[in-house]
């Protein structure tokens, strides 16, 4: 099972605190989650992931990232392809007024949909973005997700009980294919 656990920097605090949970969950289920190291929603669902992994760590995780070393996570993925970057031109309305590192913020993003080879797609996404709307850089993400038919929960427009549910869903439907 993987996820993208994604949303906005401006994640609200109550938001971010159950983004922790669902990472802590999701990491004692052994699911990988796929982040971009942001502060705020990625970095949530990025710790609860480190809080019960059970030194499995490393396994548990891919933080894709613009550069080496940005905002101080030493993840190793961390060069945005040119592939990688030619999928999120397809999902950017304004790709050609976006400076160099915008791009590659989003092109890291295409790699928390699809992976490293651009060809395993999470089985769902977790977000938040402002009353569940394609906003920002996640818009970007959301695109993608409805592009290859990524389910996503978003905690915008769902209350916690609702996500809860929906992640249960998921994961009984995957245990039974």
């Amino acid at each position: 099972m993987i996820y993208a656990g994604i949303g906005a920097r401006k994640t609200p605090g109550d938001i971010l605190h159950a983004m922790v949970q669902v990472g802590t969950f999701m990491a004692a289920e052994g699911a990988i989650l796929r982040s971009g190291g942001a502060q705020g929603a990625d970095r949530a669902f990025e710790i609860g992931c480190d809080f019960n992994s059970n030194g499995r760590k490393d396994s548990l995780k891919e933080i894709y990232l613009p550069s080496p070393g940005w905002q101080s996570n030493e993840s190793e993925h961390h060069d945005v392809s040119y592939e990688a970057m030619r999928v999120a031109s397809m999902f950017h309305p304004g790709w050609g007024r976006l400076d160099p590192f915008v791009k590659r913020l989003m092109g890291r993003n295409t790699y928390q949909m699809l992976g490293l080879d651009l060809k395993t797609p999470a089985n769902f996404v977790c977000c938040w973005t402002l009353n569940g709307g394609i906003v920002g850089g996640t818009g970007q993400a959301l695109r993608m997700a409805a592009y290859y038919g990524i389910p996503v929960i978003n905690f915008g427009h769902l209350s916690f009980s609702e996500v809860n549910n929906r992640i249960i869903a998921i994961l009984e439907a995957n245990d039974a294919a």
